[in-house]
């Protein structure tokens, strides 16, 4: 599927809803569920940020969309997939820069400290809240050196999702 065909569904009507155009109200809510983090909006106009939640026993989904760019710096507890939907993202891990596409995605492993700027328009988060799957990434064992990334597995470095291989990890 090419990024000009990825169209996100809308979500359910059952999905929690949060709507604002006050950063402050967007940091206090989006703190409360995705953990403390600094969030700046780049641009002037109408914030118009909406949220739209649905949480299981092992997953959260979440629809987000905001009308001004924005970067967020912070840490998420559970082992998130972020799908950028319209715009165009970079996220920063230390000194490491990896720019997203529309319709592509990022995985983010637990307590990962990164900086996400991203444009205007929508992006899709789906954690995973799963204790055992956390245990395994957060566990340590057999390290490997991975593009200039330490981590207990190859497979849980952050790495765009729509690459197909790159130097050092399984195909």
């Amino acid at each position: 599927m090419t990024a000009q065909s990825f169209r996100l569904p809308p979500p359910p009507a059952n999905a929690s809803s949060f709507f604002t155009d006050d950063l402050d109200e967007v940091r206090e809510f989006v703190g409360r569920s995705d953990g403390e983090h600094s969030r700046v909006v780049h641009g002037v106009g109408r914030l118009d940020f909406e949220r739209h939640v649905l949480i299981g026993k092992s997953v959260a989904l979440a629809w987000n969309r905001v009308a001004l760019g924005q970067t967020v710096r912070g840490a998420l507890g559970a082992l998130t997939l972020h799908l950028s939907i319209d715009a165009p993202g970079e996220y920063l891990f230390g000194r490491r820069r990896i720019r997203v596409a529309p319709g592509s995605g990022m995985i983010l492993p637990p307590r990962w400290e990164f900086t996400r700027r991203s444009g205007p328009g929508s992006m899709f988060g789906l954690a995973l809240n799963d204790q055992a799957l956390n245990a395994e990434t957060a566990r340590g064992g057999r390290s490997a050196r991975v593009a200039g990334c330490r981590t207990p597995a190859p497979s849980i470095c952050p790495v765009p999702t729509g690459t197909r291989s790159m130097p050092g990890l399984p195909t």
